[in-house]
């Protein structure tokens, strides 16, 4: 299930047009859309403890964690990324020539970093 939150800002988001399906993207969204819509793989971010896994969202695998194992709640999710890294930089390079921005591999555990400064 995606959350969408409403933004405040009256500034159109920028989009970006996937040259392989055509779908209209955010332009923070890019790397979700080919995640979700084009890497077809079934668990790119795994619960350690059980069996829960999402094909493009760590941060709905980081909430299991924190909702269903409130004990463990300080564990990460395990992430794929590394092992699907060729396929994910040609699917980049596939439906969004040209673009600069690669998430390294858990790249989510630096943000966390930085908001508890």
């Amino acid at each position: 299930m995606k959350l969408v939150r409403p933004k405040e800002s009256t500034r159109p988001r920028e989009r970006h047009h996937c040259k392989i399906c055509g779908t209209q993207v955010a332009q923070s969204d890019r790397q979700r859309h080919v995640y979700h819509r084009h890497l077809q793989r079934t668990r790119i971010f795994e619960c350690p403890l059980c069996n829960f896994a999402s094909n493009y969202d760590v941060h709905r695998v980081k909430w299991h964690i924190k909702w269903m194992h409130k004990d463990d709640k300080e564990l990460e999710p395990i992430s794929h990324e590394n092992e699907y890294r060729k396929e994910i930089d040609h699917l980049n390079e596939e439906c969004f020539p040209g673009w600069q921005h690669r998430r390294k591999p858990f790249w989510w555990l630096d943000n966390d970093d930085k908001k508890s400064e």
